[in-house]
């Protein structure tokens, strides 16, 4: 068996009881009742209900364990009573029962609570943005978005599109004051600046521009727009010509 899983969080089902199975992932949630603990195993697929039965040598161990502590759990799955079973839950009609624990990683006290629809300040959550992202909605929401690129993705290959990537090599100087293009070995002489805005907050994109059109867009800041062209075809070129209106390069 792998040291780590042989299902997901998500993939067991009724099918499965009496099978032995092997998870891992965060502690989601934690219950007493009154000699049996339950712990919702959560990974990134979903959630199992985990049981330790009073008296099970690994108890006093899961007892101290506090929520997103990572953890594995090998164990038998067992059907659960008809009246606990759990119909929102893709794994509600199983839990799996303990008979030997792990634990990976212990996690400290948190800010804020992964489990739960609790409201915490856009400050808090961006100072803990590696723990925010675990969160129930944000972490719905960053798979829908990846599903529904990944959909785009696929319906456009289908009617005969092309993705081309473009590496750009780029290093910043020491002040963080203007960023260079890597120059080039088979153009010498040709490496080209990126030009950018003194304001971080300016929604400019950055493009790099050959020393030609260096010239031509610092002639912009003194000449109307319509007396400047687009720059013709030269061994560099601007890869977003800017808008008239916001014209304001640092010379």
């Amino acid at each position: 068996m792998h040291p780590y899983r042989s299902h997901s969080c998500s993939a067991l089902r009724a099918h499965d009881a009496g099978a032995t199975t092997r998870l891992s992932g965060w502690v989601h949630s934690k219950r007493d009742h009154g000699g049996l603990l339950f712990i919702d195993l959560r990974d990134e697929t979903g959630i199992t209900q985990i049981v330790i039965p009073a008296g099970s040598p690994v108890m006093e161990t899961v007892e101290h364990v506090r929520v997103e502590s990572v953890i594995t759990v090998t164990g038998e799955v067992v059907l659960r009573e008809e009246s606990t079973r759990n119909p929102d839950l893709a794994t509600g009609d199983i839990e799996v029962r303990a008979r030997e624990f792990v634990l990976q990683s212990a996690a400290s006290v948190l800010p804020l609570q992964v489990a739960g629809q609790e409201h915490y300040s856009d400050e808090l959550r961006l100072r803990y943005r590696y723990i925010d992202l675990r969160r129930d909605k944000v972490h719905r929401n960053i798979r829908l978005r990846a599903s529904v690129i990944a959909s785009m993705r696929h319906r456009m290959t289908k009617l005969g599109f092309v993705e081309l990537q473009t590496p750009i090599l780029t290093a910043s100087s020491p002040e963080g004051a203007r960023d260079f293009l890597v120059p080039s070995r088979n153009h010498p002489a040709s490496s080209m600046p990126c030009r950018r805005p003194r304001s971080s907050s300016s929604s400019l994109p950055w493009w790099p521009v050959s020393t030609a059109t260096s010239r031509l867009l610092r002639a912009s800041v003194t000449k109307p727009p319509a007396q400047i062209a687009p720059p013709v075809s030269s061994t560099s070129s601007i890869l977003k010509w800017p808008s008239p209106h916001r014209t304001k390069f640092s010379p």
